[in-house]
């Protein structure tokens, strides 16, 4: 560059700057996002991670920071792709660069907002939406708050990690070792009597109950909080 200067030795250097119009590479993936959803005719978000983790595009400061995506190929199998980048356009001088990588579909999510027990109601107010890889996710993770909202867990349940079936049931209803009052109805009477529940249990739970009285032990379906109804068959354990 015919610059009038030379190095008085070997440990004189020179480092020449401009300024510089940079495209971060999440400009990148939002560009590439948005035409992968195009051509896959999808409206699910997009994950893209590219296999050049470090890529920046570097423009003039006068050129404005633009991406634009000039041809795209697909592998819907391995969900990778191929696309050539031009930044900011076609124009004569502009930067073109062939970009590889992987897209993952992202799905939204219902977690806690804060630690949960055994024993907690959950409610609307506990939840918040967090967004994960689809392919990372648990199978048997839920994905819909009607399922969630007026469930108990079964174990602690924390923040920001994703609620599968196993983890929450239907409040106890009838804790071991409460009383318990044991309805027997026909549709011409109704009997009712104590008992001490062997089980804990939920709404719809058959549980083993003692009566008080005679001792015997019968089986009983929860219907509602410290109550439980009992069949034909078990009549004779009011007596």
């Amino acid at each position: 560059y015919r610059v009038p200067w030379r190095p008085a030795s070997r440990l004189d250097r020179a480092i020449i700057t401009r300024a510089s119009n940079i495209i971060p590479s999440s400009r990148i993936a939002n560009a590439l996002s948005t035409e992968l959803r195009r051509r896959l005719g999808e409206g699910a978000k997009l994950d893209i991670e590219f296999d050049n983790r470090a890529m920046k595009i570097y423009l003039p400061a006068s050129v404005p920071g633009t991406v634009r995506i000039a041809a795209m190929d697909i592998d819907r199998q391995a969900s990778r792709f191929s696309a050539a980048v031009l930044a900011p356009d076609n124009r004569p001088g502009a930067v073109r660069l062939t970009v590889t990588g992987q897209y993952h579909r992202l799905v939204e999510v219902p977690v806690v907002t804060h630690r949960m027990r055994p024993g907690d109601r959950i409610a609307k107010v506990d939840l918040d939406w967090i967004t994960v890889r689809s392919g990372k996710l648990d199978r048997n993770a839920l994905l819909d708050v009607t399922k969630i909202i007026g469930m108990s867990p079964r174990r602690v349940l924390t923040p920001d990690r994703p609620i599968r079936s196993g983890d929450i049931r239907l409040p106890i209803l009838v804790e071991r070792g409460s009383v318990v009052t044991l309805i027997f109805r026909t549709p011409r009477m109704m009997l009712s009597a104590r008992g001490k529940a062997i089980q804990s249990g939920s709404k719809g739970d058959t549980i083993s109950v003692r009566n008080s009285d005679s001792k015997k032990v019968v089986d009983a379906v929860v219907t509602a909080s410290g109550e439980a109804s009992v069949v034909s068959t078990a009549r004779t354990a009011l007596n």
